[in-house]
């Protein structure tokens, strides 16, 4: 299934489950911030930009780094070297910095912490580093390298604006005639590059090979993700270079940007149907539900209402990202977990001992998958009544119990591995006790 991979090259399986942990946790906190929100249309309102940011930055951001350190073996056939330093120092910072970014969002009191902020731009170069310095190296033509390669670039233009957006609110005014702009570019790069090359990148690799779909085809994935490239980064340099009013050429490269994230994500939903395995697969259905809700919301976007805007862009993030993040978590959780199981008992097994392993629907069940539907179709219900009635707290409650719920699924899957790898290891240790008593 992961061709190629070994436990050798895999990264300790704590690596990328603090991380999905972490992340599950930042989406309880979302949960908890929407309850506070006086309506979901004020994209200006400072809580409004935090739970933006706990979402996008703590919640996906989180479980798509932890993704990455597994990932990297998968598709690029390199792995970082110290996986469990790096992973421990890199979520420090990271958490660390978050705190201080969204404190900061509270009451936009950024003299007093903005040095905390300055550490999470330093954990995100961190990040670039250590994972996309490793990458850049590899000599590949497969979506999912390129794609990895295109979020790392599209992580660095969101740093940058970022950055530039904090010096603003810090006190240097002048940036605020950028401010419109710097929005917009930020959260272009942040969404459509960053979450979206990543996105579109690993479900080039985890669609044919967890699914048993046809291949994406490598010429349609490239000119997608060329597309979609220049036409941020058009769109970025146009207003870097005169901040001049061009509506209908700014129209047409945001049309390219909406046309290209609209194609990749039908695209992706037409090989979900062409499966050659015909199991019912419920994670499956949670990622084929997120492709809709790209393609819902894109096609919104694409008649440039403000209100309209609004509703799409949380349409992407709620019923798109969050249900394609949910769907892949639910399939990589379980696989892992049965991988890292697998190598030990078949090391047990060399030693002649028989070591039984769950399977992937005992250490995480169609039921467990279904109580998460449940969970996550409250919260788009939550949402949709809070968009009409300015109420938030149904969206709230359901948030976190969604994300409640997910955290309690990642750490049951933890603790099933860690008591079966330490019985594992005790049968080990008895048995070897036992062959040195004979020998004596």
């Amino acid at each position: 299934m992961y061709k190629g991979l070994s436990l050798d090259q895999a990264p300790p399986l704590a690596v990328p489950f603090s991380f999905y942990i972490a992340g599950s946790l930042m989406g309880v906190g979302s949960g908890v911030i929407a309850g506070y929100l006086p309506d979901l249309i004020d994209r200006w309102h400072p809580l409004m930009m935090l739970l933006a940011h706990s979402f996008l930055l703590g919640f996906v951001g989180l479980v798509m780094v932890g993704s990455i350190f597994q990932m990297l073996p998968v598709v690029a056939g390199t792995s970082v070297p110290r996986p469990v330093l790096h992973s421990r120092i890199l979520l420090l910072l990271l958490l660390l910095g978050l705190a201080g970014l969204l404190a900061g969002f509270v009451n936009f009191n950024w003299r007093g912490w903005r040095s905390i902020v300055v550490v999470l731009a330093a954990a995100l170069f961190y990040f670039l580093v250590i994972f996309f310095g490793r990458l850049l190296r590899v000599r590949s033509a497969a979506p999912a390298v390129l794609g990895m390669n295109l979020a790392g670039f599209s992580l660095l233009w969101v740093i940058a604006l970022g950055a530039a957006f904090i010096a603003m609110l810090s006190g240097f005014r002048i940036l605020n005639v950028f401010r419109p702009f710097l929005t917009d570019v930020h959260l272009s790069w942040g969404v459509a590059g960053w979450i979206g090359f990543l996105i579109q990148g690993v479900l080039c690799q985890v669609v044919p090979m967890f699914f048993v779909t046809p291949p994406f085809s490598k010429r349609l994935i490239r000119a997608q993700m060329a597309v979609l490239f220049t036409a941020l980064t058009a769109k970025s340099v146009l207003g870097l270079l005169a901040l001049l009013d061009y509506p209908v050429l700014l129209m047409i490269l945001d049309w390219l940007v909406y046309a290209s994230l609209f194609f990749g994500a039908a695209y992706s939903l037409r090989l979900s149907f062409q499966r050659k395995r015909k199991v019912r697969d419920l994670s499956l259905w949670l990622i084929r539900f997120g492709l809709g809700g790209i393609l819902a919301g894109t096609a919104l976007l694409s008649l440039r209402n403000s209100p309209t805007s609004v509703f799409a862009f949380q349409v992407i993030a709620l019923f798109g990202i969050n249900s394609i993040v949910l769907g892949m978590l639910f399939k990589i959780v379980p696989f892992l977990v049965w991988f890292h199981l697998q190598a030990q008992a078949m090391d047990a097994l060399l030693k002649g001992r028989n070591v039984a392993v769950p399977t992937m629907k005992e250490i995480v069940s169609d039921q467990t998958i279904k109580t998460q539907m449940v969970c996550h179709a409250a919260v788009l219900l939550g949402f949709l009544w809070a968009f009409w009635s300015d109420d938030t707290s149904l969206l709230s409650l359901a948030g976190v119990l969604s994300f409640s719920f997910l955290c309690r699924t990642i750490m049951s899957a933890w603790r099933q591995y860690r008591s079966i790898s330490r019985n594992i290891a005790e049968d080990g240790e008895r048995l070897k006790g036992s062959e040195v008593v004979a020998q004596h």
